[in-house]
């Protein structure tokens, strides 16, 4: 009996391993095929970034810069913060356009609250109502991007969501071809937990249909 639970618990062990190595990958292409949203510019965009590891909001203020839409919603802040914190972790972390970000936002960005990815899609959709928002380009970290893009269609089914994903360094290949996702405990778990949430989200959006 416990030579079976062992070789269940091997293969299912192994089996995530597979499927995290697949997520991993797809998560790769999926980033360096993602579509230039500089390219075609249209009316009624806005940027929604979801918050998170760090370079998501720096990664929507550049788009904001180069005129791909005019407002843009920080969502999942967190209580209390404000414009001005926002401000000041772009100043400690942006070596250039400074004063351009600051610029953007003071004028043009808004901040939710949201605690969680469904809480992320609903305030964006909220948002986008407020400012007769048809198509909205979705920023965060790459392996977020899968399960964020499931759920914000499932919570706005009538809008385009564009996604620009914020590149994970670990995920990307080093100079002799691989990655580096696999090299810690901490990183396989994070990354194993991500990739169930996203299969889960995907059964959700089975039964939200």
């Amino acid at each position: 009996m416990k030579k079976t639970l062992l070789s269940l618990a091997l293969i299912t062990i192994g089996l995530l391993l597979v499927m995290t190595q697949h997520f991993a990958h797809r998560i790769r292409l999926s980033t360096a095929h993602q579509p230039d949203v500089t390219a075609e510019i249209e009316p009624r965009t806005g940027i929604v970034v979801a918050t998170g590891s760090g370079g998501r909001i720096e990664a929507g203020l550049a788009l904001m810069t180069e005129g791909v839409a005019e407002r843009m919603l920080i969502s999942g802040t967190g209580h209390g913060v404000s414009k001005a914190d926002i401000i000041r972790t772009i100043a400690a972390e942006t070596e250039g356009n400074e004063a351009l970000f600051r610029q953007s936002v003071i004028c043009c960005v808004d901040l939710d609250q949201a605690v969680d990815t469904i809480g992320n899609a609903k305030e964006a959709d909220d948002w986008a109502n407020r400012h007769h928002l048809q198509t909205l380009i979705l920023v965060t970290a790459d392996y977020h991007m899968p399960r964020a893009l499931v759920l914000f269609h499932q919570h706005m089914p009538q809008r385009q969501i564009i996604p620009h994903a914020v590149a994970t360094p670990s995920l990307q290949l080093d100079s002799n071809g691989q990655t580096q996702w696999w090299m810690t405990p901490q990183r396989v778990q994070f990354l194993m937990q991500e990739m169930l949430k996203y299969h889960a989200s995907q059964w959700r959006s089975v039964f939200w249909a």
